[in-house]
């Protein structure tokens, strides 16, 4: 899976040594993107920039959190809670054991 297709899909993947594919999702991107809320991106909203620490440059604008995009990602939060508690303690530590199964393989 590519690093584009990541992006889009939201699923886990390695990290590719470089950081070119990523950096053209940006480009593709107009360098603006929104919040991931519910399983999608919103549009880019007022932003701010985020530097490369190493040289001051710039690698994006960030969208701003909106109080609509706060309720919205707190609505989208509270409807999967259900679904996250009904799964049960055992239920849960099996997707965070995976989680940290690929963070330790990747």
């Amino acid at each position: 899976m590519s690093v584009r297709d990541k992006f889009e899909s939201m699923e886990y993947g390695p990290a590719p040594e470089s950081a070119a594919e990523a950096l053209a999702w940006l480009v593709d991107q107009g360098d603006r993107f929104g919040h991931f809320i519910d399983g999608a991106f919103t549009a880019p909203g007022d932003g701010f920039d985020s530097r490369n620490p190493a040289n001051g440059e710039v690698l994006a604008t960030l969208s701003q959190a909106s109080q609509a995009d706060v309720d919205a990602a707190v609505g989208a939060a509270r409807a999967a809670q259900g679904k996250w508690e009904r799964i049960g303690g055992p239920g849960r530590a099996r997707y965070l054991y995976a989680i940290a199964r690929l963070l330790q393989k990747h």
